[in-house]
């Protein structure tokens, strides 16, 4: 349980940072950049537990009707996660400038592209430490 507690409390410190960083790489009109920031990052990170518990009962009812080996890791990573993530990440900025945004610009893709490879390094020490998570969004 501790780990989990800090597994979040770190997420979310990188998605803090991510979230500040925005206006490095699209523009954006906000005041305070480190209240946006930390209220940006628990958006960001409350995205991620809502599309991971979705993600989740798909795996779920996918093993139950298909079995375990429909289910390989491999796939799930790279065609599954990857693009989820891009969506999760793209959602959040969509918010942040208020309008549908996808990485149409260099530096939405950038940014995007940015806090796809945190999620994902972020998931992969989890995945390392607990043998038993696979992914946690």
């Amino acid at each position: 349980m501790i780990f989990l507690i800090g597994y979040i409390a770190v997420k979310y410190a990188a998605y803090v940072t991510l979230c500040r960083s925005i206006p490095h790489f699209v523009e954006v009109q906000w005041g305070e950049k480190s209240a946006n920031g930390f209220g940006y990052g628990l958006l960001r990170l409350f995205i991620g537990f809502v599309f991971g518990y979705v993600l989740v009962y798909i795996v779920a009812i996918s093993a139950q009707n298909f079995g375990t080996a429909a289910l390989d890791t491999f796939v799930m990573g790279y065609l599954i996660l990857i693009p989820l993530r891009w969506l999760e990440w793209s959602l959040l900025l969509s918010i942040v400038q208020r309008k549908l945004v996808f990485g149409q610009t260099a530096g939405q893709r950038k940014w995007l592209t940015l806090g796809v490879l945190v999620s994902c390094v972020l998931d992969l020490g989890l995945v390392l430490v607990a043998d038993n998570v696979k992914f946690f969004c």
